[in-house]
């Protein structure tokens, strides 16, 4: 069998022994590579300068995914969750009679409910013991008294399994005294809704009596506060309206309305264009007076034309034309006809300015139309805001003054509703005491009924009994255990925590346990109890006990086991990661050594991440199935 050499890598030579094969890849540099049980492990072998020689070894690692989780870890050991079964049932009547006394020793906590009707607890001790002598003097009520035990202590039961049995006698005087309790709570319901009725009756009717004249006194209060509220909102419309013209106005002079109104833009326009046609026509008619004078001579053709003008509207065109033909007709020279065209159109320029002008004041005389109103409703609004805080002061002092006068009119009404109220109060406080007494009693008859069936006391849960509270002839009561059972589905384990961490622990917290049984497997717990008092007061380190109960299936879980208990603080999932003890560090950067498929050794960077102090995340430079090598130096003397 050969490698792929590299660099003058040597011959792999297979080696047997008596238990294992060995691989030995003897390589230049003095590097010997061993194949154990598929892991690869490497010597490397260098002398020192003192004559010392050292050796690198070598071991494989594999860049897997998975969660990284980091927290505060703490060490404890397993122990079974106790449950204790009480008989906590009374009568109306042994509730006040009866008297007991009772001596009992054990290690409970938490006190619960218990799916068979008596209280539950747990305890952290791994056993108790208990014992009690129960005394009870009373003419009016029954106890149930222990006939038989069909358990002791260190048995194991499963839930439901037979502890006990009561006398018959017992039994049965004391259900009839629950059952009886429920039907004397159900004929006291009955009494207290019927009293209730009959008060509700009576208040009704003196309530209507005087329901008349409330509402009068109501109709009167509620026009008084509708005028005085219409007052209000008339004058504050008003308000709002001259705001609005006021605003309007003031829009229409600054956006120039008025102007728009009276085309005085069209026809300041129609003036420019009149007063260019005058031009022209003064300049033709000069220009003839010249020529006609012999020093220019003019075509009388030409001379007769209207001058051009695209800006001339069509009426004045066909003015000008008329006047063209006209004088024409009459043979006139074109000196004359220009002097009548020039004459027409400063007649028409007077018109057009005429017409501006008058368009100019029209508009100007608007503009101070509009401010004389501006003025008059600004001065209007001013009125008018002050009757609008008169209306409001009115509506103010009109609610009070109605009010006082509503208070005074249903002063009879109001005290028929102040008694018929008092009195419904009175009768539903006694009728819900009665639904509750009826509550209690129907509870105390069902519990007790889960609790003993057919005269016997049956196990709440599956475990070993550790301790019995009665013996044959006791008298049971609600002050003493009737068993404890150790719980073993129900494992908890017990850490300190450093006074540093306990903030960062809180109840119902998610804990991961990892027990050195079983190494591969992690399992999950809860934080259930927090206990304020320190470990030990004389400790120089302050710790507080932390709680947790392991969740799923706890079979394989034994009391007594020992587990680490990580708090988890921060938690990454699904991420590639390597053992720490494979990053090699220089300076800032960060590298691992990669055994290829070919079997060659390749140095190569990496990034790192988070890190749960074991192992670290890789974030670039590797892929999950890369493998790796972890190196360290041995003294080879010192290893002989």
């Amino acid at each position: 069998m050969r490698l792929k050499k590299e660099k003058g890598n040597g011959t792999l030579v297979k080696v047997k022994g008596k238990r294992k094969t060995l691989w030995r890849l003897v390589c230049a540099g003095g590097i010997v590579i061993f194949l154990v049980g598929g892991v690869i492990v490497g010597v490397s072998q260098k002398k020192q300068a003192n004559g010392e020689e050292t050796e690198t070894i070598f071991k494989e690692t594999t860049a897997v995914k998975g969660n990284l989780t980091a927290g505060i870890t703490e060490s404890g050991s397993t122990v079974a969750a106790t449950v204790t079964l009480y008989y906590d049932i009374t009568t109306l009547t042994n509730s006040s009679t009866s008297t007991s006394s009772n001596t009992t020793t054990g290690s409970t906590q938490n006190t619960g409910s218990n799916p068979m009707g008596g209280d539950t607890s747990t305890s952290q001790a791994g056993s108790s013991s208990g014992s009690a002598s129960n005394t009870t003097s009373s003419s009016e009520s029954t106890a149930l008294e222990v006939e038989e035990i069909y358990v002791g202590e260190s048995d194991n039961v499963e839930e439901g399994a037979d502890i006990l049995k009561v006398t018959d006698e017992s039994y049965k005087k004391v259900k009839a005294e629950l059952e009886e309790a429920v039907t004397t709570a159900k004929l006291n319901l009955k009494q207290a809704e019927i009293d209730r009725d009959l008060t509700k009756t009576s208040a009704k009717s003196t309530y209507t009596q005087n329901s008349a004249k409330e509402e009068i006194a109501n109709e009167n209060y509620n026009n008084t506060i509708k005028k005085l509220a219409n007052a209000v909102t008339s004058a504050k419309k008003s308000i709002a309206d001259i705001k609005k013209s006021i605003s309007e106005y003031k829009q229409a002079i600054s956006d120039g309305t008025y102007y728009k109104e009276n085309n005085v833009s069209t026809l300041k326009k129609l003036v420019t264009t009149k007063k260019s046609v005058v031009k022209t026509w003064k300049a033709k008619v000069n220009s003839l007076k010249k020529a006609q004078s012999g020093s220019i001579s003019i075509d009388a053709n030409k001379a007769s034309q209207v001058p051009s003008d695209s800006n001339l509207s069509s009426s004045n065109q066909d003015n000008s034309t008329a006047a063209q033909t006209t004088t024409s007709t009459a043979a006139s020279t074109p000196l004359e006809e220009a002097e009548n065209q020039l004459n027409t159109a400063e007649k028409e320029l007077e018109e057009a300015e005429n017409n501006y002008n008058q368009a100019i004041e029209k508009a100007k005389s608007q503009i101070s139309e509009a401010k004389a109103q501006i003025e008059k409703l600004t001065g209007d609004l001013t009125d008018l805001q002050l009757q609008y805080n008169e209306a409001v002061t009115a509506k103010k002092q009109g609610v009070i003054e109605a009010k006082a006068t509503l208070e005074e009119e249903l002063v009879s009404a109001q005290n028929a509703s102040i008694l018929y109220d008092i009195d419904l109060n009175g009768i539903d406080d006694e009728v819900e005491s009665a639904e509750d007494s009826l509550s209690e009693a129907k509870e105390q008859l069902e519990k007790f009924n889960d609790l003993v069936v057919d005269g016997k006391i049956k196990s709440n849960c599956a475990g070993m009994v550790t301790a019995i509270g009665y013996e044959i002839g006791d008298q049971i009561t609600s002050s003493a255990s009737i068993a404890t059972f150790a719980d073993a589905e129900k494992m908890t384990i017990t850490v300190s925590v450093d006074q540093e961490d306990i903030a960062s622990i809180a109840l119902n917290d998610q804990v991961n346990v990892d027990f050195t049984a079983y190494g591969e497997q992690t399992y999950s717990g809860t934080v259930t109890n927090i206990s304020i008092s320190t470990t030990s007061e004389k400790s120089s380190t302050v710790s507080y006990p932390v709680t947790v109960t392991l969740s799923g299936d706890v079979s394989g879980i034994y009391a007594g086991m020992t587990a680490d208990v990580t708090f988890v603080t921060k938690e990454i999932k699904d991420v590639l990661y390597i053992s720490n003890k494979a990053i090699i560090n220089e300076g800032t950067a960060s590298y691992v050594k990669v055994k290829e498929a070919d079997g060659a050794i390749n140095k190569i960077q990496v990034t790192t991440g988070f890190s749960d102090g074991n192992n670290v995340e890789i974030t670039n430079g590797l892929e999950e199935g890369d493998v790796v090598l972890i190196e360290s130096q041995v003294n080879k003397s010192a290893s002989k």
